[in-house]
């Protein structure tokens, strides 16, 4: 499994894959993106605050 795990500083970032669901969520006043594998395939779910969801943009295989 580890060596399907994506590590490389010079290829393209995979895109997200279309089943994770995006979820906005509100905790103690901060509004954070919860991403839930509803196929079970990640081992846990997480949030990351809202103000990051730029960053969901670049898993797209363009840069």
């Amino acid at each position: 499994m580890k060596d399907k795990l994506f590590n490389s500083y010079t290829d393209p970032i995979p895109p997200l894959r279309f089943d994770v669901q995006i979820i906005p969520i509100k905790q103690d006043g901060e509004t954070y993106l919860y991403f839930q594998d509803q196929y079970g395939y990640a081992t846990s779910d997480f949030a990351i605050p809202q103000s990051a969801r730029s960053i969901i943009g670049l898993f797209d295989r363009q840069r």
